[in-house]
């Protein structure tokens, strides 16, 4: 799919299929704006709503910014990006300070768990 210019990808699993064991057999998420709005609607989000998009100066997070700022006008929320230096952004972060943020995860070995963990495990 075509985002302005960029090409956009939709992953079908949060583990890249560049890693070992990853699913490849998962079905293809398709974009479902109607479906998205009805889901915010049973959840109680009153729109349109106003957000704030924290990230910080590196290009590639800029521009995906951007990308999520326009599928989410798509259902009635408005997103302002806020681009920070990256002393000040994690000071934010650390504050707490923001509604949504962009940061980076990347895999440092071919194991999924490893992949993962950090982002997805929690306390509960």
């Amino acid at each position: 799919m075509r985002l302005g210019t960029a090409l956009v990808l939709f992953p079908k699993s949060a583990i890249s299929p560049e890693i070992l064991y990853s699913a490849t057999d998962l079905p293809q998420y398709t974009l479902n704006v109607e479906k998205a709005k009805e889901l915010l609607k049973e959840a109680g989000v009153q729109l349109p709503l106003h957000i704030e998009l924290w990230t910080n100066e590196l290009q590639q997070r800029q521009d995906m910014a951007q990308m999520i700022q326009a599928y989410l006008k798509a259902v009635d929320i408005q997103v302002d990006i806020k681009v920070l230096e990256w002393g000040a952004y994690l000071s934010g972060l650390t504050e707490k300070k923001h509604d949504m943020f962009i940061l980076g995860w990347s895999a440092s070995v071919p194991d999924p768990d490893v992949a993962v963990y950090g982002v997805l495990a929690s306390k509960g």
